[in-house]
């Protein structure tokens, strides 16, 4: 008696290590192709629709809630669509850094 499972033979469309070049690859692309900055350059481009933008700069800041150049974009923007309140917090916490340059703009701003 024989069995079926006995005549078939497993057919490989990939190795292991054609998967892993083939991952690693398309890492290194896309690491290449979307640098980490080219959001806030895009944000920054952004003249329409503050609302959005503050929306995806909130969510930046909700990652990396220590990046003063992120809080110094999104009270530019919040200034420019009226949200005051949100630009004034913004703009204390700016004034206490230690970096002067943030502390200049963040006082310009507030002016």
């Amino acid at each position: 008696m024989s069995y079926a499972d006995d005549k078939i033979k497993k057919v490989y469309v990939i190795t292991y290590k054609e998967l892993i070049f083939t991952f690693l690859m398309f890492s290194v692309i896309l690491i290449v192709l979307f640098p980490k900055d080219i959001l806030k350059e895009q944000i920054l481009a952004e003249n329409s629709n503050y609302d959005l933008s503050m929306l995806y700069l909130k969510n930046l800041l909700k990652h990396s809630p220590e990046d003063e150049s992120l809080m110094l974009i999104l009270a530019e923007q919040s200034l420019r669509s009226g949200k005051r309140d949100l630009s004034l917090r913004l703009l204390e916490l700016l004034l206490q850094s230690k970096n002067v340059e943030y502390r200049h703009k963040a006082h310009i701003l507030e002016l």
